[in-house]
């Protein structure tokens, strides 16, 4: 029996998972790099760490699985959004990735703003604001400071159509990772020309456009020697991440929502069409279903301002989870546990590095409200939990209005989902229960499952969905905790539209 091989091209990170046509998982490495930091607000990665951290991955799968590895039917990459990499004609690439979260790009970011109308920007790429985020910024900043570069750059790609090349040569791109880069157009499928006119970007610059599963080649000589893979491989173009991700929960039906959260909080949802209307703040991206979309949901900070509690406040409880050989967010779950609903009235706005939905607040700040001199740490703690519950609440009636659908069910993924009491919490504030599905991993797996399609282990994506996941648990709501959380959801609301002036 075949195997698949899935690089998982993260921020800091390439996790590769092979998994067999069951989708049970029959090796997992992951391998880190550094990020680099150059100037304030730049964020680089020396471009070839990525090709030798999967280097560094398959020399540890080879040892643990071994003659599996002779046998493999494909190898696909999914990898984050809008990390750029410029390559000369020879593939070489010229400088450092610059990182999806570098903001080096401002006065690009506002030159744009300024020559093309918002509404019109978001009804052609589906990106509620050209931030500096975005690629397209990126390119133009390239020309501007550094034109020798730019006239040297045979090809501007992304994180997975740089990994595309390495293991086959070709230089491609695929449809879902070009969702991000504010020169795609989502709802025709091709390269927006306008926008190339005016940020002054060449688009032969711009490798060609695969779809989303589509054969890429076989693997080439020097990826087989380097990866110890067998020669004519097949390689196939996979989606970015966050659709991998949703892929891989099942998220493809109306009615079903992802709800990931870990740094941040991430909702998406399938949707038949994208609803960019005038002044809509919903992100969507081209799904991994011809002719569906991934609405979406950006809450920038979540999980991580539990960690930033725990790594200020809490040297006592992990020094104590230490000795115990437990994990330090299981002794602050059990001090969240024994505190009652709304914390002695405690709130947290969470807006630690701004909002951007429902409506996008890049100055909103974290508040606590209500502290008084019997709040202790436990109340803290399950007040932190609380915050990222309402923000599911608020962010799940956004999606819901703006698509006009409501959702039936919630699929719980992230750091997040690991703590039993931060679930129950989540389900009594949104009244909806947690599925939680048997296989967490759902980035790498996802990506598996489309390509299994093309690569003729299922006839059709959704077959492979149900043969690959499955609800393995539900935390189901409490009405018991229902008018403490509807009236704890309205003070939140309240307290952020108070101090919104002030933001």
């Amino acid at each position: 029996m075949g195997c698949g091989i899935v690089f998982d091209v993260g921020t800091t990170a390439v996790k590769t998972m092979v998994f067999n046509r069951h989708f049970v998982v029959e090796g997992s490495v992951s391998v880190e790099y550094r990020l680099l930091a150059p100037k304030k607000g730049w964020l680089e990665v020396d471009s070839d760490c990525y090709w030798e951290a999967a280097k560094e991955c398959m020399r540890s799968l080879r040892k643990q699985l071994g003659e599996c590895l002779k046998q493999v039917d494909f190898v696909t990459v999914t990898t984050q959004g809008e990390t750029l990499i410029p390559i000369c004609a020879a593939g070489r690439p010229l400088r450092n990735a610059i990182v999806w979260l570098d903001g080096r790009a401002e006065e690009e970011s506002a030159f744009l703003k300024e020559r093309v109308e918002k509404t019109h920007f978001y009804q052609v790429t589906g990106i509620p604001e050209c931030t500096p985020a975005v690629p397209v910024c990126k390119l133009m900043w390239i020309k501007r400071n550094e034109p020798e570069l730019y006239r040297n750059t045979a090809w501007f790609l992304l994180v997975g159509d740089y990994m595309l090349y390495r293991l086959t040569g070709r230089v491609c791109t695929e449809r879902t990772l070009m969702s991000t880069t504010g020169y795609y157009d989502i709802t025709q499928s091709c390269l927006w020309q306008e926008m190339f006119d005016i940020a002054g970007i060449d688009r032969n610059k711009i490798p060609e456009i695969l779809e989303t599963g589509e054969r890429a080649g076989e693997i080439c000589e020097e990826a087989a020697r380097e990866l110890e893979l067998p020669l004519h491989t097949a390689v196939f173009a996979c989606t970015m991440d966050q659709v991998a991700c949703a892929v891989g929960a099942g998220n493809v039906e109306d009615g079903v929502v992802t709800e990931n959260a870990g740094t941040c909080l991430i909702l998406a949802m399938t949707a038949q069409k994208a609803a960019l209307r005038p002044g809509g703040n919903l992100a969507f991206y081209q799904h991994a279903l011809p002719g569906k979309y991934l609405a979406m949901t950006n809450c920038p900070t979540a999980g991580i301002i539990l960690k930033w509690f725990k790594d200020e406040f809490c040297e006592r409880e992990a020094a104590m989870a230490a000795e115990q050989g437990t994990s330090v967010y299981n002794t602050l779950g059990n001090l969240a546990a024994g505190v009652e609903p709304m914390s002695r009235g405690l709130i947290l706005l969470p807006h630690f590095s701004g909002v951007l939905q429902p409506e996008c607040a890049s100055g909103a700040r974290g508040v606590f409200f209500g502290v008084t001199l019997e709040t202790g740490k436990a109340q803290f703690v399950r007040c932190i939990m609380e915050s990222v519950g309402f923000l599911l609440r608020e962010n799940l009636e956004y999606l819901e209005a703006e698509q006009g659908i409501r959702v039936k069910e919630i699929r719980s993924l992230g750091g997040a989902a690991k703590s039993r009491i931060w679930e129950q919490i989540k389900a009594d504030i949104v009244q909806r229960d947690m599925v939680h599905m048997k296989e967490a991993e759902c980035t790498a797996l996802g990506a598996a499952m489309i390509v299994s399609v093309t690569a003729g282990w299922y006839e059709k994506l959704e077959h492979a969905c149900n043969a690959g996941n499955s609800e393995v648990e539900r935390i189901s709501f409490s009405l018991e905790n229902r008018v403490a959380y509807e009236t704890g959801y309205e003070k939140y609301r309240n307290l952020y539209r108070l101090l919104k002036d002030e933001f």
